[in-house]
């Protein structure tokens, strides 16, 4: 489904004149394992083969922000279980994985050859996916389509083509997925905001090299170095290991092209119709200020010229979502009802006095049969609560005696709640031959469709618009439950009181309260069979570690840096206790088991947590990794709730408000008992968010790997190191003073240490939607 966001997967060039391997250029081909890659997202796909010894790109040169780039693309290898290099198996085009991340879309206005359209915004890509190592070559094109439309066609088959329109770009992405045997929309044109995240690879100058233009060549085809499209690959690469994304031809994007919102944006696909598409990128016959990574173009999607060629996206998830969940509407009749002199109508409700005879509302989802007339109808309202969205499923078809699309045309499926309408389905040039489409499944948002919910289908493109016989047909609508089995919601859970906490407390619960409805998730859940509870943690953004003033900080706790949390995920409310832990693992470990089964489990290492959770899992029914420690960045986000201080208190703290060694408060505060023991979760006041002893009683141990230093650059969804010799404690316990309990306090010890002062808290990995 082409129109959806549904985010929804050096060089030796004295080795060119060799030719093809594969249909991809010799030069840049590596033997490649063809073997299943199992991983955390199961088995590369049948499309797909690994390019075996796949190196990351080296840095050297590149601007800051690069090495957090490919640290996050390391991340992203390991954690998804793919490959960091793939081919097509048939047509050999090569692709690299590209994290899930943030940039600031855009250029700032101080920037050198800025033009007025670069406003800046922020940007998440919250979907990990395939980019093209280069751009598409001639030999490539070639091979899928059995004609070379270049402009230079004896110059090099590793020459990207060129001289194609937006709409040759989509035929030929429609043909490599025939090709490959993959679903039409598999392989896709980048979106714009791809193509920028793509392109800076972590930076934010003006190019991934820096600001100057010095070395624009070193990385790109400019005017003056060629005088035509050069082979692929002969340029340096950026942190992410794609080439050619500063010059060598421009590059036809998905989006049409429009002006940028203000306000940020969450996995973009630019406006929902226009007059020219996006193209991103510089051609060799082009300027520098061209070659930036903001620098952007709008061009009617029938244009072609000897500089304007392609890259293409191949997305991980190779097929649209299934309808699940409990069916709340569906096309009973075997055959639409139609009209064709106005109304095509769905299940057999009669519309706008049309006579057919048929029962009287309330009416369900039905589609007007017009698409270019303007006209529409809303359903009935569905009751949808106790869902966090739904699924819909349709078909559409010509009855027969009308009008085709027009050659090139793009035939779109739309709903509206109000006045602006969005884009569910796009079938692109459709062409003459059209009579019908595949069933088509979309996931939506349950607002929009409570009520006042409209859907229509028009054509984009034909001068006179198609007939009246086009219609939806087996409309069926799915509400899917906002919690999974395994989970029960805590009936009137409260929100924290915010009596005596630090500044940013009321945003941080304000947020949490619009995730709650956002995501349509309790705010507090239970697992059904061990009882453990979870708070709903937004996703946002903070600073984490401790500025140089802090007292008493440590040099572990810098540099201070940006990190943007873009999943919500549920957090532990307490500490894992005594009797949790001796109902997963039948016994209990602990210390000071007098202190009571509500007391927190304590000694247990990295690697009893790691069995503890797979445990928990299967006690709950659920994939392994589903309960989870949290990562550091997860538990630091959590324990300050907003704050910025050293407690989520404030300055200062006693023992009346934690549980440590409490002849050494911290700041103001005053001595107070030394309990010598752990005590009962949940014996102190809660930060923001309602978790508790997040300061104190025990330390907690991290997913992560232990790094001495933090990054100095902003980081999305980090991990830590992908290796090292100790794993992340955080939060201080009840035998070290109040210093040891601050906010950004971090410990390294071996996975395999155990003492009576460090247990655990775990993460529930939020029910995530397509």
């Amino acid at each position: 489904m082409v129109g959806r966001c549904v985010l929804p997967f050096s060089v030796c060039a004295m080795l060119f004149s060799i030719g093809f391997v594969s249909g991809e250029p010799a030069a840049l081909t590596e033997a490649a394992d063809v073997s299943p890659v199992v991983g955390m997202s199961g088995v590369l796909p049948g499309d797909l083969a690994e390019m075996g010894n796949a190196a990351y790109a080296a840095l050297a040169g590149l601007a800051p922000g690069s090495l957090e780039a490919q640290n996050r693309q390391r991340h992203v290898v390991q954690q998804l279980g793919l490959p960091l290099e793939v081919r097509t198996r048939k047509m050999g085009i090569a692709f690299r994985l590209i994290p899930a991340g943030a940039l600031s879309m855009g250029s700032p206005v101080t920037e050198v050859g800025r033009s007025a359209g670069e406003v800046q915004h922020p940007v998440t890509l919250t979907q990990a996916f395939y980019c093209g190592k280069f751009p598409v070559t001639q030999g490539q094109w070639q091979r899928v389509m059995g004609t070379n439309p270049s402009s230079f066609p004896d110059t090099d088959p590793n020459a990207p083509v060129e001289s194609v329109s937006w709409q040759d770009c989509q035929a030929f992405a429609k043909k490599l997925c025939e090709k490959e045997g993959v679903p039409e929309g598999t392989y896709q044109l980048l979106t714009e905001a791809q193509w920028e995240y793509a392109c800076r690879a972590g930076t934010t100058s003006a190019y991934c090299f820096g600001d100057s233009d010095a070395l624009l060549q070193v990385y790109a085809w400019t005017l003056g170095s060629a005088e035509a499209p050069q082979a692929v690959g002969q340029k340096r690469a950026n942190a992410f290991g794609l080439y050619d994304m500063h010059g060598n031809v421009r590059e036809w994007c998905q989006d049409w092209y429009g002006a940028y919102p203000a306000d940020a944006q969450t996995d973009p696909c630019g406006p929902v119709s226009g007059l020219s598409r996006v193209v991103r990128g510089a051609g060799w016959d082009q300027g520098s200020a061209y070659h930036r990574s903001a620098s952007r173009l709008g061009l009617a999607t029938g244009s072609r010229s000897d500089s304007l060629g392609l890259r293409l996206a191949r997305f991980l998830a190779s097929s649209p979502p299934v309808l699940d969940g409990t069916v709340v509407f569906e096309d009973t009749f075997a055959a639409p009802i139609l009209d064709a002199t106005r109304w095509a109508v769905v299940n057999g409700a009669a519309v706008d006095d049309v006579g057919l005879g048929e029962p009287s509302p309330p009416l369900s989802l039905r589609l007007n049969g017009h698409p270019t007339g303007g006209d529409s109808i809303t359903s009935r309202p569905l009751d949808l609560s106790g869902y966090a969205r739904g699924t819909l499923a349709y078909s559409y078809q010509r009855g027969g005696g009308g009008d085709s699309p027009e050659e090139g045309d793009d035939l779109i499926v739309e709903y509206s709640t109000g006045s602006t309408w969005t884009e569910l389905d796009r079938q692109l040039g459709a062409g003459p031959g059209m009579t019908a489409y595949a069933p088509t499944t979309v996931s939506l948002p349950i607002e929009a469709l409570r009520s006042d919910f409209t859907l229509r289908l028009r054509s984009l493109g034909s001068a006179g618009g198609l007939e009246d016989d086009w219609f939806v047909d087996d409309v069926r609508l799915a509400g899917v439950a906002a919690l999974p089995a395994d989970l029960e919601a805590v009936a009137d859970a409260p929100y924290a009181s915010l009596a005596g906490l630090a500044a940013g407390s009321s945003a941080a619960q304000e947020l949490q309260g619009q995730a709650v409805q956002q995501l349509k998730l309790p705010l507090e859940v239970q697992t059904r069979q061990t009882r453990i509870v979870f708070r709903l943690v937004p996703a946002g953004t903070f600073t984490m570690g401790s500025p140089p003033s802090e007292a008493q900080r440590g040099t572990n706790e810098g540099p201070q840096h940006q990190v943007t949390l873009t999943q919500a995920f549920y957090c532990g409310k307490f500490e894992i206790t005594q009797g949790q832990w001796r109902q997963i693992m039948g016994n209990n470990p602990s210390y000071f088991p007098l202190a009571g089964l509500n007391a927190p489990v304590e000694t247990v290492s990295w690697d009893d947590c790691q069995v503890f959770v797979k445990g928990l899992c299967a006690l709950e029914g659920v994939a392994e990794g589903t309960y989870r420690l949290l990562t550091e960045a997860e538990w630091e986000y959590a324990c300050r709730a907003g704050t910025q201080t050293p407690f989520c208190y404030g300055n200062d703290l006693d023992s009346s408000m934690a549980n440590f060694d409490g002849n050494y408060p911290y700041g103001a505060g005053q001595k107070g008992v030394y309990r010598q023991a752990t005590v009962a979760v949940g014996s102190f006041r809660p930060n923001a968010w309602g978790l508790y002893d997040m300061h104190g009683n025990v330390w907690e141990w991290c997913q992560d790997w232990y790094e001495a230093l933090y990054p100095s650059g902003p980081q999305t969804d980090p991990l830590g190191p992908s290796s090292g010799d100790y794993r992340v404690s955080r939060g201080g316990c009840w035998s070290r003073g109040a210093w040891r309990c601050r906010s950004a306090i971090r410990l390294r010890l071996p996975p395999v240490s155990r003492s009576s002062d460090l247990g655990l808290r775990l993460a529930r990995t939020v029910p995530s939607y397509p």
